[in-house]
């Protein structure tokens, strides 16, 4: 797997395809020129954090759209329980199923026991990532107001 090392801010998303719970196949190329991202990795979705991260983001999620902004939670695990995540927290946005821990690993989101963690990754419309936090590097995760506040600084930098 890939380190964080090589993701950094001013990086370039890797174009990775992974299944969304609707049964499509979502490569993170494909909004590319078209909508901002934020990519939350919220492991096995179990822990409160990442419950309360998917709720707020749910939550905030008119004022995302409206930024030309688009939210794609990654859930560590099978597909059942994205869906279950999905269901239950009335998710409005894309949620995608790592089944194999790639996606979280490449990002930065596996601690040092092997286990999927949560991060969020703000990624501008021509894919390069404008922010990268991860708990499994120490980061502390922004707010879902100081997301906001990051894709509308991306908007005043990169109107269209």
């Amino acid at each position: 797997m890939e380190s964080q090392d090589c993701l950094q801010p001013g990086s370039m998303l890797p174009n990775l395809t992974l299944p969304a719970t609707d049964g499509r196949m979502v490569r993170l190329s494909a909004y590319r020129h078209d909508r901002n991202l934020v990519l939350a990795f919220v492991g096995d979705g179990r822990q409160d954090d990442q419950r309360m991260l998917l709720a707020q983001l749910a939550h905030h999620y008119p004022a995302i759209a409206q930024d030309d902004a688009e939210v794609l939670a990654v859930v560590q695990g099978p597909r059942q329980r994205a869906e279950e995540l999905k269901r239950q927290g009335r998710l409005p946005f894309v949620v995608l199923v790592d089944e194999d821990q790639r996606m979280h690993g490449t990002f930065g989101a596996v601690d040092g026991t092997g286990q999927a963690a949560s991060a969020v990754v703000i990624a501008d419309r021509y894919n390069e990532i404008q922010a990268i936090y991860s708990t499994a590097q120490g980061d502390i995760l922004p707010t879902v107001p100081e997301i906001v506040g990051r894709l509308n600084f991306i908007e005043i930098q990169c109107p269209e």
